[in-house]
């Protein structure tokens, strides 16, 4: 009997799963540059009644502005660009280690292109 009960929690133990890791807000405060060209910059805000932003600066003022956005579970971030006339947020890669950011082109691309950021200290 003992060795039934120590089975059953060792196999509770072994199927619990932790949860998604979701990013702390503070890791992405201040400014990201793209290494790919230099010009595109990212800034993570609090802005506006606590909601989150994503500022973006780039050489073109195409799609340049203010993008809410919310982290998610599974390496994702839901983004909504704030100039819109829709209110739908996409969902895109997102992935920060150290000080690197590898993002779904939410601004300038559908094909699923990864951009990479470093952070500016």
């Amino acid at each position: 009997m003992k060795y039934g009960i120590v089975i059953v929690f060792a196999l509770t133990l072994l199927s619990c799963k932790d949860d998604p890791e979701i990013i702390e807000i503070q890791e992405l405060r201040g400014s990201w540059v793209n290494i790919e060209n230099t010009t595109d910059t990212l800034s993570f805000e609090t802005l506006f009644e606590g909601k989150e932003f994503i500022l973006l600066k780039r050489a073109e003022l195409y799609r340049t502005g203010p993008y809410e956005y919310k982290l998610l579970p599974n390496n994702n971030i839901s983004i909504h660009w704030s100039l819109a006339s829709t209110m739908t947020f996409d969902e895109y890669y997102f992935k920060v280690s150290g000080d690197k950011l590898n993002i779904g082109n939410f601004y300038d691309s559908p094909s699923g292109e990864i951009l990479t950021f470093k952070k500016l200290r």
